[in-house]
């Protein structure tokens, strides 16, 4: 026998054959709880830390100065916050080319979720058209059939 399983009398004579066996007691502390709110933002908070904590790490050791320019920009920065400066630039592109094409998304889910124009109203069947007055169009005669093969 398992553990957590239930012991299942075998049927006697004052027994019917049909009862179904007792469901086994589940075991404390073995339901699982699925991932809340709160457990996700705890865990973002905790790498927040310790990526905060690598870039300050990061820009303490990279603290030389270097000269930067940038079209007719120019100036000095410690080397760490220059490389910290233009990763945040490079995410923020990042950031709004995913955006933009969310919102492109967005647009077309919500064209394609409104009901389709109404079709033109028809009048109601009408006489057939004459055809217009005035000389008629020559037509050629029906093509002559080859002769048979001799």
């Amino acid at each position: 026998m398992h553990r957590g399983e239930a012991e299942v009398p075998a049927p006697g004579p004052g027994t019917p054959q049909n009862t179904p066996a007792p469901a086994p007691a589940p075991e404390r502390g073995s339901e699982k709880v699925g991932p809340t709110r709160l457990s996700g933002a705890w865990t973002a908070a905790v790498v927040a830390i310790v990526l905060v904590v690598a870039m300050l790490i990061f820009i303490l050791q990279n603290g030389q100065e270097v000269h930067i320019s940038f079209v007719s920009a120019h100036g000095h920065l410690p080397l760490g916050v220059a490389m910290l400066f233009s990763a945040v630039v490079g995410a923020a592109i990042v950031v709004g080319c995913g955006a933009a094409r969310i919102l492109q998304l967005r647009r077309v889910a919500k064209r394609r979720s409104r009901p389709s124009a109404p079709a033109l109203v028809m009048a109601p069947a009408m006489a057939p058209v004459p055809p217009p007055a005035g000389p008629a169009i020559p037509t050629l005669p029906p093509a002559a059939e080859p002769p048979p093969p001799a």
